[in-house]
């Protein structure tokens, strides 16, 4: 039996709403753009210039332009495929790895569950939108970062007890 791939399929708008049918056609743009530059991708900023050049479309549905462009396609795991190919979704998972197994280390619960619901709500957020390129997200993420990782990264200096980094 011949494999009918998600990519070969036409994403009819009038089978699904508007937006997912957009967030579909995301995907399946991000796909093809990946697939181009796998390893290390566009570089930083060049999923528009890439989706201008596919042809991928706007977030109103129409063709993406110079004048209309589509600068994410919505998804943080998507958009580091495809401006820092494999090697940027390694160093970014290595990075939230690193935040998760830090927060059970932390020996006071209270931060430890703030550090854990933080780092949720990064990674499980990722999915459904841009959350380290849109400029709100983004703060966020540096400002509770530093807030609750620093201590571990200056080893604790203020209070060597607060940090079990054994």
């Amino acid at each position: 039996a011949d494999t009918v791939l998600a990519t070969d399929m036409p994403i009819q708008a009038s089978a699904i709403d508007g937006s997912t049918s957009i967030r579909l056609r995301y995907l399946r743009n991000t796909f093809e753009l990946w697939k181009a530059h796998p390893i290390v991708g566009y570089g930083t900023g060049g999923f528009r210039d890439a989706d201008i050049k596919l042809g991928g479309i706007s977030a109103g549905g129409g063709i993406s332009t110079i004048e209309t462009p589509q600068v994410s396609p919505e998804q943080t795991y998507a958009r580091i495929l495809v401006e820092h190919g494999l090697v940027g979704l390694i160093v970014l998972l290595a990075l939230w790895g690193l935040q998760i197994y830090y927060s059970f280390k932390l020996t006071n619960k209270m931060f430890a569950n703030i550090a854990l619901g933080f780092m949720a709500i990064m990674i499980f957020g990722s999915f459904s939108q841009d959350l380290l390129r849109d400029e709100s997200p983004r703060l966020f993420y540096i400002f509770f970062s530093a807030l609750l990782f620093a201590p571990i990264v200056f080893k604790s200096e203020l209070n060597p007890n607060q940090y079990d980094l054994s």
